[in-house]
């Protein structure tokens, strides 16, 4: 056993500084569907930063903290170690993978098994951070490196490609990938990336920020993150599979995370400093679905 691993599993016998009573009061049970993980650095008590992790088990109309660790920031950058800054659901599982900042001020990656509370680290790198993480529906983990070799991408531990944006990936059926990546004209543009032809195809590009790529279960339509000088803030979009199609959800807010409903009808957003939210394609409107706020979000709906 690592570690870290049985860390989580006293959690439980923890009392939560969080009143769940509070947490869960604002959730529309009506319009989420299977769970939910959300995660913050939560600071009310200057001397003790608290990192948590929620569970939202929407059939059983339960909320959980499933990972709850003491923080603490460090100068010059004041970051705090232990906090989770990026979660991803496994599909079909209930381990979810994360980012944390470690004693050496690497990020790395980790999971947590949701029904055990083990807490493990994946492919530890004394060298890079580890970042994104991203599983395919086969239960393959990509993730983002950047260390002495540059930005690169990997799948389970092996190299895959060079030059990828700080952004998670979308799997598409067959193996290939929608990363985000600089061009001639945007910090960060999506491309189609093939790792066995090693080709690459433009599917979302212009002169702003364009990352965290989305495919709904169906694989008809891609959700994404838009900012930079064209954008109201930090936007949600989506469009066909194709790209085309373009079409703004949000605006005027800082709005990341998105995540595709099971029927393709909806996407769930995390707000910065405000909670969840959920848009709703057929009528454009977007309702408040949690009160407590998120800074990383995940749904497998």
């Amino acid at each position: 056993m690592s570690a870290v691993a049985g860390i989580a599993a006293s959690f439980a016998c923890q009392q939560p500084r969080v009143d769940l009573a509070r947490e869960s009061a604002g959730i529309r049970w009506d319009l989420l569907s299977g769970r939910i993980v959300y995660a913050r650095w939560d600071q009310p008590i200057s001397s003790d930063p608290r990192g948590l992790m929620f569970l939202i088990d929407v059939p059983g109309r339960r909320l959980t903290v499933v990972r709850d660790v003491s923080t603490r920031g460090k100068p010059p950058s004041f970051e705090s170690t232990g906090w989770a800054r990026e979660v991803a659901l496994k599909p079909g599982s209930s381990t979810v993978a994360f980012t944390v900042l470690n004693e050496s001020d690497l990020w790395e990656l980790r999971t947590l098994a949701l029904d055990s509370g083990n807490e493990r680290v994946l492919f530890p790198d004394p060298m890079a951070h580890h970042n994104f993480p991203a599983w395919a529906p086969d239960g393959r983990l990509a993730y983002y490196a950047n260390g002495a070799d540059g930005e690169q991408l990997f799948v389970d531990g092996r190299f895959l490609m060079n030059g990828v944006g700080p952004s998670r990936v979308a799997w598409m059926p067959g193996g290939t990938l929608i990363v985000s990546l600089p061009d001639s004209t945007s910090p960060a543009a999506l491309y189609v990336a093939d790792p066995q032809s090693h080709s690459l195809a433009p599917l979302v590009v212009g002169t702003d920020i364009f990352e965290e790529p989305i495919i709904d279960p169906a694989g008809q339509k891609l959700a994404y993150v838009r900012r930079g000088p064209g954008a109201d803030g930090e936007e949600v979009w989506f469009s066909k599979i194709d790209g085309t199609s373009q079409t703004r959800a949000t605006h005027g807010y800082a709005d990341y995370n998105p995540a595709w409903s099971s029927d393709g009808s909806a996407i769930l957003f995390a707000r910065f400093n405000a909670g969840l939210f959920v848009y709703d394609l057929a009528t454009g409107s977007t309702t408040q679905v949690t009160e407590g706020y998120a800074d990383a979000m995940t749904w497998s709906p």
